[in-house]
């Protein structure tokens, strides 16, 4: 930032003066340390803006009804078939002759 100075000599500005090149804030840190929720500062172009941010409208549409958790299943476990048992007695009549197809 330059900072100008002249003298005035009775009502016209005159021909001394000065100048100076300082340091100056694009935003006040006063007023950011101070912000409350919804409001924030836009800084663009050495300028700042503030604004502040409006809260959304509830919607009028009701809310959808909540979702079920899914339901975890545990994977099926491999169990081999079971062996049937041996007739008792003669397996002839299984493998004989006389055996049904």
């Amino acid at each position: 930032m330059i900072e100008t100075a002249t003298k005035v000599l009775g009502g016209v500005w005159g021909d001394e003066g000065s100048s100076r090149v300082q340091h100056a804030w694009t935003a006040d840190p006063g007023i950011a340390r101070r912000l409350a929720v919804g409001q924030a500062g836009y800084i663009h172009a050495g300028g700042c803006t503030w604004v502040q941010i409006a809260r959304p409208r509830p919607s009028p549409l009701p809310l959808p009804p909540p979702t079920p958790e899914p339901v975890i299943v545990p994977p099926a476990q491999h169990q081999p078939a079971a062996v049937p048992a041996a007739p008792p007695g003669d397996l002839q009549d299984v493998f004989g002759p006389q055996a049904r197809p």
